[in-house]
């Protein structure tokens, strides 16, 4: 577990959690129901962080402002 990444997710790991996603900033309502509906949609079919790539990559290319996809991160405790 790097130092750089963990510190947000470590109280997680400490309580048995296995993964665990994050902002590293606030994001208004709306921008953040899309990323996550996205999300939430790839995970019935993709691992966490392929889902999450893919909706970032996705998200990007419709020309969404940086700010409100580039802050969400996933940490996996393995």
């Amino acid at each position: 577990m790097e130092e750089v990444t963990a510190p947000r997710a470590r109280p997680f790991y400490r309580i048995g959690v296995a993964a665990a996603k994050s902002r590293f900033w606030p994001v208004e309502d709306e921008p953040s129901v899309a990323i996550m509906t996205d999300l939430y949609r790839r995970l019935t079919a993709e691992p966490v962080a392929t889902a999450l790539a893919s909706v970032q990559e996705e998200h990007h290319r419709a020309g969404h402002p940086a700010s409100t996809w580039v802050g969400l991160v996933f940490y996996d405790n393995d």
